[in-house]
């Protein structure tokens, strides 16, 4: 989970916002499906679903509008723009009804997880009471659906990581060609951006990346060799911002 800029609320909703909560409340029907409500859902979490970070619209991850403070208790915020989060039918079936006023749990446009949340071997866990409830409400640990695909990418990453680091170890700066150089770069700039917030369990890549020993060796390689770019820096910066804490 990674913190989410909640984009300025759709002109359009703006307009129908009274109409489709009078609408949902006399009829009951899903009036949060509109075009002009999902496509800057998904475009806020590039994708993804907002607690889990799967990929939607892959494997029959489609996306779903969570209303964060339930519907069927609070019909008032039935489309209130604050209210509406982009979230997989997994973790939409296991937050169902529960009520985030009277319990609640991390709104992700709101707080920071890194403030809340932690790792440990692939596992969430909560800082606070609030980790630890959004982490039991949404049933992140779940093995076979979220714990298998965390570690395949993060496993496939770290593959990547060791190869740069075989890679930039035999470079030689004085005997090393152009295209050699250009291409160790390459392979770390990749590596780097697929702990972007774009890309599909990205607090988990940029934690298991950004907690690997290999990783301060990699980049003092780098450092040594002169081939360390701001490029570089500033993807680095970027997974600093959605790497979590990791503890045993």
């Amino acid at each position: 989970m990674i913190q989410l800029e909640r984009p300025n609320c759709p002109s359009e909703l703006t307009l129908k916002k009274s109409e489709l909560t009078e609408e949902y409340k006399s009829s009951k029907k899903p009036v949060w499906k509109k075009t002009f409500i999902t496509i800057p859902l998904q475009k806020m979490s590039n994708d993804k679903c907002c607690f889990c970070e799967c990929k939607l619209g892959e494997e029959g991850k489609y996306m779903q509008v969570e209303h964060f403070h339930h519907k069927n208790d609070y019909e008032d915020e039935v489309v209130d723009w604050n209210n509406l989060l982009p979230i997989c039918i997994r973790c939409n079936s296991h937050k169902r009804s529960h009520d985030t006023y009277i319990n609640p749990i991390i709104d992700p446009t709101i707080q920071n997880p890194q403030n809340h949340i932690y790792m440990s071997k692939y596992r969430i866990k909560g800082k606070d009471g609030l980790g630890k409830l959004t982490t039991e409400v949404l049933d992140l640990n779940d093995t076979e659906e979220i714990i298998v695909p965390r570690f395949k990418v993060a496993n496939k990453v770290l593959d990547k990581l060791e190869q740069t680091f075989e890679m930039v170890k035999t470079y030689d700066i004085t005997t090393g060609s152009p295209i050699e150089k250009a291409k160790i770069i390459r392979k770390f700039r990749s590596l780097l951006k697929e702990c972007g917030s774009k890309y599909p369990y990205s607090a988990t890549v940029s934690t298991v990346i950004l907690s690997d020993h290999l990783y301060d060796e990699t980049k003092s390689l780098f450092s040594i060799k002169g081939i360390w770019t701001e490029e570089l820096q500033t993807l680095e910066d970027a997974a600093t911002k959605v790497k979590l804490d990791v503890m045993p």
